[in-house]
């Protein structure tokens, strides 16, 4: 008799064993999942700031190239230099946009709202996330920089442009 109720003291345990551990992998499956969709919001919403961002430097670089097609006007100088440096300051407020957004800090954050104040080590998912938006920012930097130089290359013409057009009005 005492032989039965051990067994069945023993199968009790064994299943309540395997309920508790059952609960404890969904638990930590759905914090996983809960965390995975923090983390792709936030991803998500870098992604919107940078393509915003993108999308005004596509402006100033058409606003760029259409200086560079009217840069032979002798009559417009000024308004080209004005043009030429407003693009300029527009850009250096597109690369301050573009530092405020921090990778690392819009992950980690996110997904640490449920957690206590521990520093936490992101995931290997967390990782390629700010991997891909740390590559994004640097592809939009790299175009910032190139219409810097193209700006830069328009003063050059626009100075060249004007000294050659007073000399000429000097011999005359």
């Amino acid at each position: 008799m005492q032989d039965k109720e051990t067994k069945i003291i023993v199968s009790c345990m064994g299943v309540l064993f395997l309920v508790g551990a059952t609960t404890y992998y969904i638990v930590l499956n759905d914090r996983q999942m809960k965390q995975r969709k923090r983390a792709r919001a936030s991803q998500k919403q870098a992604f919107h700031l940078l393509q915003q961002i993108k999308r005004d430097q596509e402006k100033i670089e058409k606003d760029i190239l259409n200086t560079i097609d009217i840069e032979n006007d002798h009559h417009n100088v000024k308004k080209i230099e004005y043009t030429l440096a407003q693009c300029n300051e527009l850009l250096l407020q597109l690369l301050e946009r573009i530092d405020a957004i921090r990778p690392k800090d819009a992950i980690i954050t996110a997904v640490q709202e449920d957690m206590d104040d521990i520093e936490r080590i992101a995931t290997p998912f967390e990782t390629e996330l700010i991997q891909q938006i740390k590559d994004r920012k640097r592809r939009i930097i790299q175009s910032i920089q190139r219409d810097f130089d193209r700006v830069d290359q328009c003063k050059q013409q626009l100075l060249h442009i004007s000294s050659s057009s007073s000399s000429s009005s000097s011999i005359v």
